[in-house]
């Protein structure tokens, strides 16, 4: 390893970061502070092709250059670039806090690239081997909660909960309220618990066609008669009104009244004036 002052022409931005962004907020200042007082902690740079690429100390590198210093003191390392990436991560682990999303990107560079397994990782980085994998699902989140985690607009564990939500439209509209307004954890799995209970919830039965019902031919209603004793269609039924003294003597008078009528209709009776009442012969 040797310090040296390197041209800042000279150094190349990292192939690989561990950081996906570089954090901004500060940046002049920073600069302004390297104008003053200069870089009071060198670079790490590793050299490649006549070059020199960062291993660690990016973000002292971009305010060196807003500040337009010439050269940047430089600690320049000769290392294998396995063991490069493992320094890069735990210097910026204890140097700069990644986010979440950052460190499961970068876990999943250290098994695609080098093969580590989670329980190597999870004794490299002092966490358990539950811990480690549940960092590298992270990058199987949507998108949208990718990039809300990136900037820090949501935490891990609000993303992973709205990541349960697997309506499209629901999810983003809950993600956006949370960025909007705040929500808690606590909050945040009570909306989840309630879209996994409408999920669940048994889909109504559809909807039976119509049943034909054809008009059954119902017989007319009969009743029969109080005088004929006939039965008759109680449509033609007339119904009169009468008092109950009436009522009683039209009921006893109908069954007499009715032979009349009968009679009379079958020629039985002659339409003949009442013969006179014999005249009295005078008392001797």
């Amino acid at each position: 390893m040797e310090l040296k002052e390197i041209n800042i022409d000279l150094i190349d931005e990292p192939e690989y970061d561990v950081r996906d962004t570089i954090l901004r907020e500060g940046l002049e200042e920073l600069a302004n502070s390297i104008k003053q007082v200069g870089i009071l902690k060198p670079i790490r740079v590793f050299e490649r092709n006549g070059r020199y690429e960062i291993e660690d100390g990016h973000r002292r590198y971009l305010a060196a250059k807003m500040a337009e210093l010439p050269t940047i003191p430089c600690l320049v390392i000769d290392s294998p670039e396995k063991e490069r990436d493992l320094k890069k991560l735990h210097a910026n682990l204890f140097s700069e806090e990644l986010t979440p999303i950052e460190l499961s990107r970068t876990l999943h560079h250290l098994i695609d690239e080098y093969g580590y397994t989670q329980e190597e990782l999870a004794r490299l980085m002092g966490k358990s081997q539950g811990r480690i994998s549940q960092i590298l699902s992270l990058t199987r989140l949507p998108e949208d909660i990718i990039e809300a985690m990136e900037d820090r607009k949501i935490s891990e564990h609000v993303g992973r909960a709205l990541g349960q939500i697997t309506d499209d439209a629901k999810r983003k509209y809950y993600l956006q309220y949370a960025i909007d307004g705040g929500a808690t954890i606590d909050t945040v799995r009570g909306w989840v618990a309630r879209e996994k209970a409408a999920e669940r919830a048994p889909e109504p039965p559809p909807e039976a066609p119509p049943i034909e019902v054809k008009p059954e031919e119902v017989p007319v209603p009969k009743g029969r008669c109080a005088c004929c004793k006939k039965d008759f269609q109680l449509d033609h039924l007339m119904i009169m009104k009468f008092c109950g003294e009436c009522y009683t003597d039209l009921r006893n008078i109908i069954p007499d009244l009715y032979k009349a009528m009968k009679m009379e209709r079958e020629g039985k009776i002659q339409d003949l004036e009442p013969e006179p009442e014999p005249e009295e012969e005078p008392y001797p």
